[in-house]
């Protein structure tokens, strides 16, 4: 039986480097759909496990920031250490380039989360 997949959301407004907050809720971050633009940085996450809290910068067991490189009209799959980082977070902040680095887009970003039903 395969589990239901459902996409939402998110923007990086112009100017900006971190994205609306997305309730994540009983779904698991399979892949990120991203824009026709995009100013160069890669995403890194940031996140809480409750909504308004303080989000945090998110990191893998060896001390390195959770990050994915990012293109135009990409599908980026999120997996192993990032995948099971993230699936602990509930709500999830994205940010274009890193904790150091931040990079404000140059215009609005929309990315397309791809969620699956968590088990």
């Amino acid at each position: 039986m395969s589990r239901p997949f459902t996409t939402i959301t998110t923007e990086i407004p112009s100017g900006e480097a971190l994205s609306s907050e997305v309730d994540l809720g009983d779904w698991d971050l399979e892949a990120i759909l991203t824009p026709a633009a995009w100013t160069t940085a890669a995403l890194t996450f940031l996140g809480t496990t409750t909504s308004g809290g303080t989000d945090v910068s998110l990191f893998e067991d060896a001390g390195n920031e959770i990050s994915v490189a990012c293109a135009v009209d990409r599908y980026i799959s999120i997996t192993g250490t990032d995948k099971t980082a993230i699936r602990a977070i509930r709500w999830l902040t994205i940010r274009s380039g890193t904790l150091a680095t931040p990079v404000n887009q140059a215009a609005a970003r929309t990315l397309t989360l791809v969620l699956r039903k968590g088990q």
